[in-house]
């Protein structure tokens, strides 16, 4: 839901939120919201075996191609790539 789902949790004005949002992170409302998807996506990358294409979905990408783009250029690597770098799973626990 992004920008509307924020508006309706706070209860406050999609145009309070905005100025509220670029004055406390120098992000535009989708910018956060943005960021706010792809670094859930980024977690459940490392904590589950979900489809790339599940995680995406969960996440509120329509499909693959906006959501790897993306997770691109937040993290440098693609999600595949991500996952086999930082999974959790597998691993033995200290």
């Amino acid at each position: 839901e992004g920008a509307r789902a924020l508006e309706r949790l706070t209860g406050r004005t999609r145009e309070h939120i905005a100025r509220v949002l670029r004055k406390t992170s120098g992000l535009s409302t989708s910018d956060a919201v943005n960021r706010i998807r792809v670094e859930y996506a980024a977690s459940r990358l490392m904590l589950t075996r979900q489809t790339v294409l599940a995680i995406a979905l969960e996440a509120g990408y329509a499909g693959l191609g906006h959501f790897y783009t993306q997770f691109t250029r937040r993290f440098g690597i693609p999600p595949n790539e991500y996952r086999r770098e930082h999974s959790t799973l597998d691993r033995p626990m200290d």
